[in-house]
């Protein structure tokens, strides 16, 4: 439990980092979102499935499954910071304001040429007045298509790891989450 709570924490620290300074690979986006969220959902999954009995096998396939939901329950919270009208409970576009590159952006800047990457930064460093125009850029421009296409390759994942386990309430249950996440709106 203690070195989940320092991988938790180790996660917010580099996403801080990473706002501050503006920067992030692909790479280094999904090491902060495995730390912050996909790594409390693995453990979670595990201990679980350890507590209804489940061998040493079953415990690390739930513990996968739940690491692969983890990461699109939070690409999904990512796509929907960006999405006008989501019932989120909190500001849209908060991660922009915060400085925050997620998947939706990154993408965009990973296939924009040097000028439009410059742009899209600068548009980020003044972002207070500029929200506006990053989250027109990412919904044009393909990056909230491109983010659930790999949020859904993370719930194919999940779900390729239930298909191992018997039919029952508990798969169907598991699978139900599965395309809640892909389908939430909050």
């Amino acid at each position: 439990v203690i070195a989940s709570i320092a991988t938790l924490c180790e996660g917010e620290l580099l996403q801080s980092d990473r706002a501050e300074r503006m920067e992030i690979t692909r790479d280094a986006y999904l090491e902060i979102i495995y730390k912050k969220t996909a790594s409390l959902l693995g453990i979670s999954a595990g201990v679980g499935a350890l507590s209804a009995g489940a061998n040493r096998e079953q415990v690390a396939r739930m513990r996968r499954f739940g690491d692969a939901l983890g990461m699109a329950f939070q690409i999904q919270d990512d796509i929907l910071d960006f999405t006008r009208g989501a019932e989120t409970g909190k500001p849209s576009n908060n991660d922009l304001r915060e400085h925050k590159i997620t998947l939706p952006l990154l993408l965009l800047l990973d296939r924009a040429d040097a000028a439009r990457r410059d742009e899209l930064l600068a548009l980020l460093a003044r972002c207070r007045e500029a929200v506006d125009a990053l989250q027109q850029a990412v919904e044009e421009q393909g990056g909230l298509q491109e983010a659930s296409k790999v949020m859904q390759s993370y719930l194919q994942r999940a779900t390729a790891l239930l298909a191992e386990w018997p039919d029952g309430p508990i798969r169907s249950a598991l699978v139900n989450l599965c395309a809640y996440v892909a389908e939430r709106n909050r």
